[in-house]
């Protein structure tokens, strides 16, 4: 009889997942992203701490102020649009963060077409 494997651990699962996670918190701090995120993003530890809105142009800053009041205001729905940038093409997904059953942030993440 085969031996099943052990299940992998969320985290080093997260860790190798071909999608790049970012965390912001309810202000728009960048919290966390996964060590995929800098393959396709612009992401540096040097952002983390930063408002993200600080590295982005003004119609991305719209964006991210629209989503934020919205559930900052206790919208709870899931954003998503296809974005092409320097040749490439990405998929965004962005929910909000629950803990503790309030908001706690954003969840925004991008996987390349």
């Amino acid at each position: 009889m085969t031996k099943q494997p052990e299940p992998a651990p969320p985290s080093e699962l997260l860790a190798q997942a071909p999608v790049a996670l970012t965390v912001l918190d309810t202000q728009g701090r960048l919290l966390y992203y996964n060590p995929y995120a800098p393959t396709i993003l612009d992401r540096q530890p040097a952002y983390l701490g930063r408002d993200v809105r600080e590295l982005h142009n003004a119609a991305s800053n719209a964006k991210i102020d629209a989503i934020l009041d919205a559930y900052a205001s206790g919208e709870r729905r899931e954003f998503g649009w296809v974005l092409e940038r320097g040749g490439k093409r990405f998929a965004v997904r962005v929910r909000p963060w629950i803990k503790d059953g309030q908001w706690a942030g954003v969840l925004h993440a991008v996987v390349l077409l």
